[in-house]
């Protein structure tokens, strides 16, 4: 945020997608991790209390935060490509401001029959995790994944099926016109291409992200009737855990804009140092 060139509404959608996972490798993961390697709940006594609780909401609250913001980050792209007329005034910082707060609040909306009392908390010796008593909170937890992963997901695959669609019939009646006219296949303008290219980015994100936490999801509300082999459980979170870092290695790869924001962010202004110290003034 500190690069000028980075303060649209889509890069604001990116940061606290980032901020997110930066937060839940921080203050959720270690309590992941823990029980992994020691096979039980070593905190509150080994029994459900405040940090179990945490552990279980913290976790379903990262997740389901993530899903929305890329749930608005596909329906940002769907109306940048779809609906480029319409952009500059639907896509705006207030607009983007707006639906980070939605994104952050649905969450704690969806926690509500929770606190009311209507779900059981345990600490699941499947899954090596505090979470909720699937047969005790299963209207609890049947909202979570309508809500929390069954709309997102859907917003998602509705906008970059229709980006899809869009792009794809552009270019065929672009290559259609120069193939009747003769004119060679002039190049898309700086302005088309990288949007193009920022929707792929954000799409490959998409994919990464039901990739890296589709494996937990299922393992965290499945309702399972078998013994989950521990190897699975690890493998589970290992991809959970790489699904928090792999997003800022995407966005190098496959965005300039976001490289050279690295580098300067990295750099700490040692070349310029340097620089000046090679050239000084006569």
């Amino acid at each position: 945020m500190t690069t000028k060139k980075l303060r649209t509404p889509s890069d604001m959608l990116i940061f606290f997608m980032s901020l997110n996972d930066f937060l839940f490798v921080v203050c959720v993961m270690p309590l992941y991790v823990d029980p992994i390697l020691y096979g039980r709940w070593r905190f509150d006594s080994g029994k459900v209390g405040p940090v179990c609780l945490f552990n279980a909401y913290g976790g379903t609250f990262f997740q389901m935060t993530n899903l929305f913001i890329l749930g608005v980050i596909s329906f940002n792209r769907y109306i940048t490509v779809v609906h480029p007329k319409n952009s500059q005034k639907l896509l705006t910082m207030t607009t983007m401001l707006i639906s980070i707060i939605i994104c952050y609040l649905v969450p704690v909306l969806t926690f509500i029959p929770s606190f009311a009392g209507f779900a059981k908390f345990e600490f699941n010796f499947q899954i090596k995790r505090c979470n909720w008593n699937r047969l005790e909170s299963d209207v609890v937890i049947n909202i979570f994944f309508f809500v929390g992963f069954f709309i997102p997901l859907i917003l998602m695959l509705f906008s970059y099926a229709k980006i899809f669609i869009v792009v794809h019939r552009s270019r065929s009646r672009v290559q259609h016109v120069h193939s009747l006219t003769g004119i060679r296949r002039s190049r898309v303008s700086d302005g088309d291409s990288r949007e193009l290219k920022l929707t792929k980015m954000m799409a490959t994100i998409f994919i990464a992200y039901l990739i890296t936490y589709l494996p937990c999801t299922i393992l965290v509300i499945g309702h399972l009737e078998f013994i989950v082999p521990r190897s699975l459980v690890l493998s589970s979170y290992i991809m959970l855990w790489s699904g928090s870092w792999i997003n800022p290695v995407i966005y190098g790869l496959m965005n300039q804009r976001y490289r050279k924001a690295y580098i300067s962010m990295l750099d700490c202004g040692y070349l310029k140092k340097n620089s000046n110290q090679s050239h000084p003034s006569t």
